[in-house]
């Protein structure tokens, strides 16, 4: 049987994940976290600005890791995953999209770190959004945008998840203005089988409304016969545009 979420259906996807979403995501959060802290250089005085953040693992993480003095200012379209966000310390939450955030958005703060993790697929006008952070982003700030491939959970059928195209983002960058720069990261973590599949079952990505039950099914007997043991090496690589002024 198929999911009764279709693709597009976003705001009934995260509602029926949001409960489960921080502990299904602990290690593809993890290793979005062990990236971010590579890339850029955190300081107590940051401003930081989480767009699509979701239920705020992130941003909770990364406030406490660098012993923030503000809180995190998390962005997300989604009642329920804010409804989460809510409850943990060092957040602050506003509900709207990113082209919704940056048009009302009237606070005169600027951000010294802007985050698009994750998120960028669900932009219906990259230019608006890339026109906001260019009048948000502090002078010495940094943007970072970025999707991963978690090779682990890709059977055949699946495919790849999202096909980013990186050059666009730069050119929308530099259509308002700022620099941007394309670079790659990986990370490997080792995460059991049935994390793995129970992720899949789950339909924790929003693409795998698409499958019925049989068709996930297939796809961890392929997934299982790939990897031996109860374990896999879970490679997630990572593209990466750090925009800056």
């Amino acid at each position: 049987m198929a999911s009764n979420i279709s693709k597009g259906d976003n705001a009934e996807h995260y509602k029926r994940v949001s409960s489960c979403y921080d502990s299904m995501y602990s290690d593809n959060l993890a290793a979005k976290v062990s990236i971010i802290n590579r890339q850029l250089q955190f300081t107590s005085g940051d401003t930081v600005l989480d767009i699509g953040g979701g239920t705020a693992g992130m941003s909770q993480r990364l406030w406490k890791t660098h012993n923030l003095k503000a809180p995190v200012l998390c962005v997300d379209p989604s009642d329920a995953m804010l409804q989460i966000a809510r409850g943990k310390m060092g957040v602050e939450t506003i509900k709207a999209t990113a082209e919704e955030f940056f048009v009302n958005y009237s606070d005169r703060k600027v951000f010294s770190k802007i985050l698009m993790i994750s998120c960028y697929h669900h932009f219906k006008d990259p230019g608006l959004v890339f026109e906001g952070v260019a009048r948000l982003l502090s002078d010495d700030g940094v943007c970072l945008v970025t999707h991963a491939e978690y090779e682990p959970l890709l059977f055949s059928r699946l495919g790849k998840l999202l096909d980013i195209d990186y050059s666009q983002i730069a050119k929308h960058a530099e259509a308002n203005g700022l620099k941007a720069q394309i670079t790659s990261d990986s990370e490997v973590r080792e995460v059991t089988k049935e994390s793995c599949f129970s992720f899949l079952r789950n339909r924790m990505f929003s693409i795998l409304n698409e499958f019925t039950d049989s068709e996930i099914e297939e796809g961890i007997k392929e997934l299982d016969q790939r990897y031996d043991g109860d374990t896999v090496q879970a490679a997630y690589e990572f593209t990466i545009a750090t925009i800056t002024k």
